[in-house]
């Protein structure tokens, strides 16, 4: 390790074992020694309320100190509620209606409504009412307990009615 001499006593230490104090580097014993020279010259030269504001000033600080040590090692215990499952939330199955049209097919119908004479509002109105009219005859077929089979061929009837208007 390297080593540095001592400034006051001149003794060879390790320099992890030097402190500085007032720009001087010194070993341990030189440095106990101005310390304890310090502690009994500011005695010398208080006065008794001095003495005590600082004694009450070192109580103040040891009981911050204490306290933050305490809260730092004392882990608080905070009320845990049980946490949440997370998984797939029970929602209603909405309606499907199996004459789904996609956008694009949307669109190209109406392209194909609107060359045909209809205006933009008359052409989407009426693929509205028939899509209401799917769903309405979708309905009723069910009630009469028809099959899936049937249903899906009477919407595609439907559909194919809206495309040859």
């Amino acid at each position: 390790m390297a080593e540095r001499n001592c400034e006051e006593c001149g003794e060879s230490t390790q320099i992890k074992h030097l402190g500085k104090i007032h720009g001087e580097y010194l070993c341990k014993k030189c440095r106990a020694s101005v310390r304890k020279e310090h502690r009994k010259e500011t005695k010398n030269q208080t006065s008794e309320e001095e003495r005590e504001k600082i004694r009450e000033l070192s109580r103040i600080q040891k009981s911050a100190y204490n306290k933050a040590y305490h809260k730092r090692t004392k882990k608080e215990t905070v009320e845990t509620t049980e946490p949440k499952i997370k998984g797939s939330k029970i929602t209603r199955k909405k309606p499907k209606s199996n004459a789904y049209l996609s956008i694009e097919d949307k669109r190209q119908l109406l392209r194909i409504l609107i060359k045909k004479g209809l205006t933009f509002e008359e052409a989407k109105n009426r693929m509205d009412n028939i899509m209401q009219e799917q769903s309405r005859i979708r309905a009723i077929m069910k009630e009469e307990n028809k099959s899936e089979d049937e249903i899906k061929i009477k919407q595609k009837e439907l559909l194919e009615e809206l495309w040859n208007y």
